[in-house]
């Protein structure tokens, strides 16, 4: 009886050491990935900059740019009320916890509210976020590296 638990215990170790090597892996991986995300972060600004630099000498104002490409240049993008009001309502309505943007968009369904109409809805939420965040209307954290939100109760 002792053999067969001594070889179920092998198992088990093996198991457990094989478990930790591939967290080891995945975290190791996540670390390069978020610099690598760093890097393309700093980088997007910066064409950012060149292309509102160069939209001027083309004779498009950075809120035409906004306007046309909102996804791009999220702080210039026109306000988009009824998106805004609706994200508003879901975060107010879960206000004890942190929502993802999917999970926002998710809720917005439940909802009814019409993501359809927006050709990337996922890029027009982080739009709104983003501004809510600068009029400190929610606040943001990083869970598992990813930025998510909470209705703001001040």
């Amino acid at each position: 009886m002792d053999t067969d638990f001594d070889a179920n215990d092998a198992k088990y170790r093996e198991a457990f050491e094989a478990s930790m090597q591939e967290l080891n892996a995945l975290l190791n991986e996540r670390e390069e990935l978020e610099s690598m995300r760093n890097l393309l972060d700093r980088r997007i600004e910066k064409l950012r900059q060149v292309a509102v630099g160069l939209g001027g000498i083309c004779g498009e104002s950075i809120d035409t740019i906004g306007g046309k490409w909102p996804e791009l240049v999220p702080d210039k993008a026109p306000e988009i009320t009824g998106l805004t009001d609706a994200i508003r309502e879901v975060l107010s309505t879960h206000s004890e916890h942190y929502l993802s943007p999917i999970h926002i968009r998710d809720l917005l369904r439940e909802t009814g509210f019409d993501t359809g109409k927006y050709k990337n809805v996922l890029a027009s939420i982080h739009t709104v976020l983003k501004r809510l965040r600068s009029r400190k209307e929610v606040v943001d954290t990083s869970n598992e590296g990813k930025v998510v939100y909470k209705w703001n109760r001040q």
